[in-house]
């Protein structure tokens, strides 16, 4: 019976003891790389309007407050192309082409 005692007290001293570890953890990690942290606002490209361009979903994106378009596996090289072109215009700090 002793064995077992001593079995559930370590078990209630580790149980009691790992909220304190992890809060210790975690506040001496600093993030190195600021956007690591940051969270950002994005939709998926196939919630956006498919009549439109790729560089016309891109920019109404943009211009609703989103900051990323996730995209689905691109297996054709002209439409790959197409998107690239069209997130270079629209990207960081682009104007919208509208």
């Amino acid at each position: 019976m002793s064995d077992r005692r001593e079995f559930l007290k370590t078990i209630a001293a580790a149980a009691t003891l790992m909220p304190v570890t992890s809060a210790l953890n975690a506040q001496s990690q600093t993030p190195q790389n600021s956007t690591a942290s940051t969270i950002h606002k994005s939709t998926l490209i196939s919630m956006l309007p498919r009549t439109m361009s790729y560089a016309e979903r891109f920019a109404l994106a943009r211009e609703v407050g989103f900051e990323a378009i996730e995209m689905q596996t691109i297996t054709k090289p002209e439409e790959a192309a197409e998107i690239k072109e069209a997130a270079g215009k629209t990207g960081p700090g682009c104007k919208s082409p509208r």
